[in-house]
């Protein structure tokens, strides 16, 4: 998809004007030390796809990608002491832990978890190897701040970001040890726990065998220091079928290709949205792949597209109700709009990793920033009643607030007991490593 080339500091420009001020703000969970300073640099997020290649880690851990990916980056990392010592520590520490056939998983996992002063000592190391060559250090700020994923930390100092990021994907690695190493309970236990008992000896060994494996392939001269403790706590992610985040990526090359291809086509002035949003309703039946509930939102939304709303619909749902389906509801809802209701399929968009309705309309705003719709129009929220009004409620923005730190959309009026509008909310390109299932 071509687009015209605008200068980063003039779509910064124009993305304020829009959407106001940026501001930092963190989770209720969070506990980030990082203070505010001014940032060195005004780089836009990135309107277009982000070409996921591992897309779990790095959705997750974008900063651990980027000193992976960039060469300069790792050879800086690599070329630390401290950090190379801290890498020599964390791996001897994981190989004795896994030494013995009677570890238990959750030695293991202690052994890779980041305790609070191995971070600190990282983000003093990591800003030396980094800003020595203050090239570099400046070029995986400028990465970070491109990539939307930390938007709401752009004020940051590029020092700041960088130890922000650092302390976020440290906190990320532990928390998917805690919940999918030693079965800790999540956010929501019911749709997002860890798939076996955790004190049982089929998954200590599992557990053992996947931390040698990775010890095996990786080395504390050649690899960078959080190498072996972000592949363990991805490897438990695997292990236990929790891949979600990856499936369809990278989706602008697949499920979604025909109706990107088709954005730069659209009159615009023609719509009074950009798209109608379609959340999914879950069957909570294993055997039942759409409910009559979905069903029904998508002749909602196929009437609103057909009366000309938006040249696209856009549908949401992950693999949620029941826990581990093996249904999508933005695929089944896919299906459903163009075999049996006969949308193009160049009209319709899919996220398919949305688990509740507030990361129905986080990820509905990623998408179509993303793809280039215009930010400037309202979208169309099409649903049940229930779930309408429940949008709509100071109930629902509270806990927005609560799960994500910020509302994903201003909320406008209710046109119907089964549709309103919204204004999507560039701060949903936020990533949450401390929720991995979607970050």
């Amino acid at each position: 998809m071509k687009k015209s080339a605008l200068a980063p500091s003039v779509v910064l420009c124009m993305v304020v004007a829009i959407f106001g001020p940026i501001t930092v703000r963190t989770r209720a969970d969070s506990h980030s030390t990082t203070s505010a300073a001014p940032a060195t640099r005004a780089v836009s997020p990135a309107a277009r796809p982000m070409h996921w290649t591992r897309p779990i880690e790095q959705k997750c851990f974008y900063l651990l990608s980027i000193l992976k990916d960039d060469p300069k980056a790792k050879a800086c990392v690599l070329a630390n002491s401290d950090l190379q010592h801290l890498a020599k520590s964390k791996h001897q520490t994981l190989t004795d832990a896994c030494s013995t056939d009677a570890a238990k998983a959750q030695q293991i996992t202690a052994a890779a978890r980041w305790g609070e002063e191995e971070i600190k000592t990282v983000n003093k190391s990591l800003h030396q190897a980094l800003f020595d060559n203050p090239a570099v250090g400046a070029e995986v700020a400028r990465q970070l701040r491109e990539s939307g994923m930390f938007i709401r930390q752009q004020p940051l100092s590029d020092a700041d970001l960088i130890t922000y990021a650092w302390e976020q994907a440290a906190r990320g690695i532990n928390h998917m040890l805690d919940v999918y190493g030693d079965g800790k309970s999540p956010q929501y236990p019911r749709i997002d726990s860890i798939s076996f008992k955790p004190d049982s000896e089929e998954w200590a060994g599992k557990t053992r065998e996947a931390a040698k494996e990775i010890l095996a392939a990786t080395s504390a001269d050649h690899d960078p220091f959080f190498a072996a403790s972000m592949q363990l706590a991805l490897k438990l992610m695997n292990l236990n079928d929790r891949d979600e985040a990856g499936r369809f990526e990278p989706m602008s090359e697949g499920e979604n290709k025909p109706a990107l291809d088709r954005v730069p086509t659209i009159e615009w002035k023609k719509y009074t949205d950009c798209c109608i949003l379609v959340p999914g309703i879950g069957p909570e039946d294993p055997k039942v792949a759409l409910s009559q509930g979905g069903r029904a939102n998508c002749e909602l939304a196929a009437a609103a597209f057909q009366a000309g709303k938006a040249p696209f619909i856009l549908v949401s749902g992950g693999y949620v109700h029941p826990n581990k389906t093996r249904f999508s509801e933005a695929v089944e809802m896919r299906r459903e709009l163009i075999e049996k209701l006969r949308i193009p399929a160049d009209a319709v968009l899919i996220d398919p990793h949305a688990r509740h309705t507030t990361t129905n309309l986080r990820n509905a705003a990623r998408i179509a920033y993303r793809y280039g719709l215009p930010m400037d129009l309202p979208a169309l929220v099409v649903s049940n009643a229930n779930q309408i009004h429940t949008i709509a409620s100071a109930g629902f923005a509270k806990r927005c607030q609560h799960e994500l730190g910020y509302e994903p959309a201003r909320i406008g009026r209710e046109l119907s007991d089964t549709s309103l509008e919204i204004r999507f909310n560039l701060d949903s390109l936020e990533a949450d490593p401390l929720s991995p299932l979607d970050p």
